[in-house]
């Protein structure tokens, strides 16, 4: 039977309310102004973050790949958010980058001074 085929006693169908032959209104998302150059620097920036996390010798502690596990997570959800033009992943980005460059500056800190720590002992010279 061919496709639009309907026995003869019945009526001819009714379009929906919604469908009106071509007269439909398509929805087209507009793409937020310079999200392809960004994504791709950050999906080259945030690499270092994705192998500290998943190495084996990473010399993060486990409470720290949580941390910056959670960030990734929360990198990958603004992503997807930016890519379908949603309001709510530029704040979002915009809070995981402070929030990651917080971690990193802070850990960062954290390791110099117990190196200093372990490199100015008593007794070695420049030991104040």
């Amino acid at each position: 039977m061919p496709t639009g085929w309907r026995p003869a006693d019945l009526p001819p169908r009714v379009l929906g309310y919604w469908k009106q032959e071509g007269a439909e209104v398509k929805y087209h998302s507009r793409e937020l102004s310079g999200v392809r150059g960004y994504l791709v620097f950050q999906l080259f920036a945030s690499m270092p973050f994705m192998l500290l996390v998943s190495h084996h010798a990473s010399p993060l502690s486990g409470w720290q790949k949580v941390a910056l596990s959670l960030l990734l997570w929360a990198m990958a959800t603004a992503w997807s958010g930016m890519l379908e033009s949603k309001g709510w992943s530029e704040p979002l980005e915009l809070a995981r980058v402070l929030a990651m460059g917080v971690a990193v500056t802070s850990g960062e800190s954290e390791r110099e001074r117990q190196a200093a720590h372990l490199f100015l002992k008593p007794g070695r010279p420049g030991y104040c």
